[in-house]
């Protein structure tokens, strides 16, 4: 396991110069930020607090960088999760009608790349507190894992519903898995082609081994998202339970590039072109 742990950062470095690689060619790109601060939740700013996720997709591949910020203000500490992984569509004959994406990357436990610094910048942009929170003695290196599968099946012109599954790893610090029902939606008019309704509703599983982090784990938890996605590029996201805190967060993002996600698009759906 040490061996392992010394190799997770080279594993790491070489991931962020492919990513770099895939940025100059990438033919679709998604910058999405996530928070706590809109949602409906007892206690504002706290936990899984806020994210920042860039997806980047060139060929059949999908390169992912995404940093999870995680405060305590009651316990007085923070850390942040961050991980590089690419993915992909397997290919579709082997599973028949059913979609399978898997992702594998490497993941990083302590204080992360933009962490309490970013935090900060936009509690000053809303005029609020600033917290400053110790950060956990922990640095360490994770594997992540990650893989969903999908069926839909079409409900209407433009409709399609079906079960989703998901289950995603850092291996030896979190595991989590979602079983559910996932609906597309989007308008058969050619000049709305990139709108697009996508909800999923279900049950999450959440632990860790890591106790600071797995106090404030769900067991297991009803689960939601709401995603809508418009023809100019602009991304708006409403999620319950996304990390099994039964928190509520809000994500705002957007897209560019004129290419196809295959991790979006594609045999997820039986939708008209």
């Amino acid at each position: 396991m040490r061996s392992l742990q010394r190799l997770l950062p080279i594993f790491l470095t070489i991931q962020i110069l492919q990513l770099l690689a895939a940025i100059a060619m990438a033919t679709d790109i998604r910058f999405v930020t996530d928070n706590d601060f809109l949602g409906s939740n007892e206690t504002q700013d706290d936990l899984y607090t806020f994210a920042v996720t860039v997806e980047i997709d060139k060929g059949p591949l999908t390169w992912t960088v995404a940093e999870n910020a995680f405060t305590d203000r009651e316990a007085g500490l923070r850390f942040d999760e961050t991980h590089v992984t690419a993915g992909r569509l397997l290919p579709e004959h082997w599973f028949g009608r059913w979609s399978v994406w898997t992702e594998a990357g490497v993941a990083h436990v302590g204080e992360g790349l933009l962490g309490q610094d970013i935090q900060n910048a936009f509690h000053e942009l809303i005029g609020s507190d600033e917290v400053h929170l110790d950060y956990v003695d922990k640095n360490s290196y994770h594997a992540r894992l990650g893989v969903e599968a999908g069926r839909q099946n079409r409900v209407s012109h433009g409709l399609t519903v079906g079960p989703h599954l998901e289950a995603h790893s850092y291996v030896g610090f979190k595991d989590d898995a979602l079983v559910g029902f996932r609906g597309r939606w989007q308008p058969p008019s050619t000049t709305l082609n990139r709108f697009e309704v996508d909800v999923t509703v279900g049950a999450r599983y959440s632990r860790s081994s890591f106790e600071p982090l797995d106090n404030h784990l769900e067991r297991v938890s009803e689960a939601a998202q709401l995603e809508i996605s418009t023809p100019g590029g602009l991304v708006v996201n409403w999620s319950r339970n996304r990390y099994g805190t039964a928190r509520e967060h809000v994500s705002l993002g957007f897209r560019i590039g004129g290419g196809e996600s295959p991790r979006r698009g594609g045999p997820w759906r039986e939708l008209p072109r």
